[in-house]
């Protein structure tokens, strides 16, 4: 009887010991979540207000773009009846103060603002003294035009006759190689047209022979071409060299102007 009521007293303390223990670890466990809790909601709200200041700084810098093209933040409501084309920006609103204008922007290409100081292509020798800082582009020449100055053109009566002639005999010698030219032209479209009939008629495939037509006729316009650009620039130096010799030849001391052509005949 006595080991009976000893083993009923030894299983009671272990059981106290078995439900003491199960509710220590529910406790700790109830105490981890709750720790877990508050380190998740203190870094969400860390995160929620990073999110925060860099929607901030976005919206600011977006604010300070759209400033930028003409808006003007409105500082309060009551200023808002002087605004027009109003805009939310972030929780600002932004407008444009009426009575204000956009300046408008000008359509003017950069070529055309100061030809002092900007390159231009140069149509011909001709017109080589009428431009400074020189320089080739591939297979151009390119230049600065000079500025123009406000001093009248003035030609000594005593030089002026020998300036017209130097005029004339340039331009005649520039009308005879245009003759020439047009000349030599016809003469190698003459051939070409030939040559391309003779060529349908002798075959079914004449592919060959009339590209043999096309080259013989482009070799010769070439050269036309090439020709006549150097028979132009050995008379315009022919013709400055007359109208240096025309104040040589006479008493004046005035200067002899250089009376231009205005671009080459035969690019």
């Amino acid at each position: 009887m006595k080991k009976t009521i000893y083993s009923l007293i030894i299983a009671s303390f272990v059981f106290g010991l078995i439900a003491t223990a199960v509710k220590a670890e529910d406790t700790i466990a109830e105490e981890t979540a709750t720790t877990t809790e508050a380190t998740i909601t203190t870094e969400t709200a860390a995160t929620v207000t990073a999110t925060a200041a860099t929607t901030a700084a976005i919206t600011t810098a977006a604010a300070d773009a759209e400033d930028l093209s003409g808006l003007e933040k409105i500082i309060s409501p009551d200023q808002i009846k002087n605004f027009r084309v109003m805009k939310k920006i972030g929780t600002a609103l932004y407008g444009i103060r009426k009575g204000s204008t956009t300046p408008a922007v000008s359509s003017k290409k950069p070529e055309q603002a100061g030809n002092s100081s900007k390159l231009e292509k140069i149509a011909g020798p001709a017109l080589i003294n009428l431009y400074e800082k020189i320089q080739r582009i591939g297979t151009a020449l390119w230049g600065v035009r000079k500025q123009a100055t406000s001093t009248p053109l003035v030609i000594d009566t005593a030089i002026a006759p020998c300036v017209v002639a130097a005029i004339e005999a340039k331009d005649k010698a520039l009308m005879a190689r245009v003759t020439a030219a047009a000349v030599e032209l016809n003469a190698a479209l003459s051939v070409r047209s030939s040559c391309q009939q003779a060529a349908v008629m002798a075959s079914t495939t004449p592919r060959e022979a009339l590209n043999g037509c096309v080259k013989s006729f482009g070799e010769t316009q070439k050269t036309v071409r090439e020709t006549s650009k150097n028979i132009q620039k050995e008379t315009w130096g022919v013709y400055q060299e007359s109208l240096k010799a025309c104040r040589a030849n006479t008493a004046s001391t005035a200067p002899v102007p250089m009376i231009e052509d205005g671009g080459n005949l035969f690019d």
